[in-house]
Parts: C-alpha cells; sequence; structure tokens
C-alpha cells in the first residue's frame, strides 16, 4: 500500500500517456499495477533504488506491450471505408478486403491498411523500395474503390 501512494501519480501519468494498440488508460493502468506488484515481490535492495527498478520496470513493460501489440490493427484505416460507407454499398469491412484480396497486390494492401504494417517493412519483405509498395497499395486501392463505388 506505501508503495502504490507512492508511485501512484507516476503510474497515472504513464498509463495516461502511452499509446499502445488496441490498449485503453484502464488496461495501461492495470499493466503499471501488476508492474508495481512484481516490483514489490522480486526488489532487491543491492541493485538499485526501489524507485528506479520500478520506473525502469514499466518502460520495459510498455516497450514491451508496443511491440507485441505493434501491427493489432482491426479496422482499416483508409478513406475507402468511409466512402463506401457513406455511399451505401456495405457496411462491412469484410466485403472491402475480399475485393481487395482478389486485386493485384491487394494483399499488400490489406497488411499496411488492414493490419498496420508499415510500407518500409513490406518493401524488406517483397525486396522492392518503398514507393513500389506505395505505389501498389494506392493502385490496389483505387482498384477496389472502382469496383465497390
Amino acid at each position: 500500500m506505501k508503495r502504490f501512494k507512492q508511485f501512484e501519480r507516476y503510474i497515472k501519468g504513464m498509463a495516461r500517456y502511452s499509446e499502445i494498440n488496441g490498449y485503453d488508460y484502464d488496461d495501461i493502468y492495470q499493466e503499471l499495477l501488476m508492474t508495481l506488484d512484481y516490483c514489490v515481490k522480486s526488489y532487491d535492495s543491492s541493485k538499485a533504488t526501489f524507485g528506479t527498478y520500478f520506473i525502469n520496470s514499466c518502460k520495459n513493460r510498455i516497450a514491451r506491450l508496443r511491440k507485441k501489440n505493434r501491427y493489432n490493427f482491426y479496422y482499416l484505416n483508409n478513406d475507402l471505408v468511409d466512402e463506401v460507407i457513406d455511399k451505401g454499398e456495405t457496411q462491412d469491412v469484410g466485403d472491402i478486403i475480399e475485393v481487395l484480396s482478389n486485386i493485384e497486390h491487394g494483399d499488400l494492401a490489406i497488411m499496411n491498411i488492414y493490419y498496420g504494417v508499415p510500407k518500409i517493412e513490406l518493401a524488406r519483405l517483397e525486396e522492392v523500395s518503398q514507393t513500389t509498395i506505395a505505389n501498389w497499395v494506392n493502385k490496389a486501392v483505387e482498384e477496389a474503390r472502382n469496383v465497390l463505388l
């Protein structure tokens, strides 16, 4: 209880300003409370002060969560969805994914737009330039737009 009161402001502040895909404030707050609990149980005073140990543990926990959830986007981050839904053609993202999957380089568009994989990583996978990936993704999105609208 003493440690909680001592670090409560830090935990709340870190939870408020940490952005992790798929996590809201309460989720991050709970993760940091679990980190505090772990630190209280595993603290070794011969290695560092508790504050240093806890703060570094929190930073490491946030970094691990960010890395783990780096590509966990479950929505299409693109104007295509808004356009299609506004036109009343469909309200199901699955329809858009299905159309994209049948278009040349649509799989790259899905990975980039739906899962949030950066174009630079797709370029490494495909062994082409990032500009080429951007052109392929844009072309696939335009073709999907033409099919859906």
